[in-house]
């Protein structure tokens, strides 16, 4: 999420059914969008297997940022991020990071939202925003969100 220079991300760890367990955000001051996501992927990725999470799938709606970890790009300015991401995919869990449209990570993308005005660094969301449980609904019962595609 970009605002005013600023980037931040967020993310939300639910179980099978999608019910919230715990979010995050963190603002990351003046970085690149795509060095925004990556952070955002390491955050929750750390937070996951903190909690004891062991079976996770990573929803992203970054491009980029899938192609850079699936070609596990080792040069570059993301190639330390990627090598992060990557010793974490690696650990003792079953762990897949899949492509998702934004229209479908809304609710990870509203943390970040909440979050710009705060200090740099990391906010751990233990219940969901209020602001939040009718996305949070529409996403459990399967609402379709219309998305134009080229092809």
């Amino acid at each position: 999420m970009k605002d005013s220079g600023k980037v931040g991300v967020g993310g939300v760890i639910r179980d099978e059914m999608g019910i919230w367990k715990r979010g995050f955000c963190t603002n990351l001051g003046i970085i690149s969008n795509v060095t925004a996501e990556l952070w955002g992927i390491i955050r929750g990725l750390e937070l996951a297997w903190e909690e004891g999470i062991r079976k996770i799938e990573v929803e992203i709606d970054s491009l980029t940022s899938i192609m850079l970890i699936k070609e596990e790009n080792r040069e570059g300015p993301y190639a330390n991020l990627v090598k992060m991401i990557l010793e974490w995919v690696k650990r003792d869990w079953e762990c897949k990071i899949i492509h998702t449209w934004r229209e479908g990570n809304r609710v990870a993308d509203c943390l970040p939202k909440r979050n710009m005005e705060q200090d740099m660094g990391l906010t751990i969301v233990q219940e969901p925003p209020d602001s939040m449980r009718s996305l949070l609904l529409e996403n459990i019962i399967g609402v379709a969100i219309p998305k134009f595609v080229k092809s």
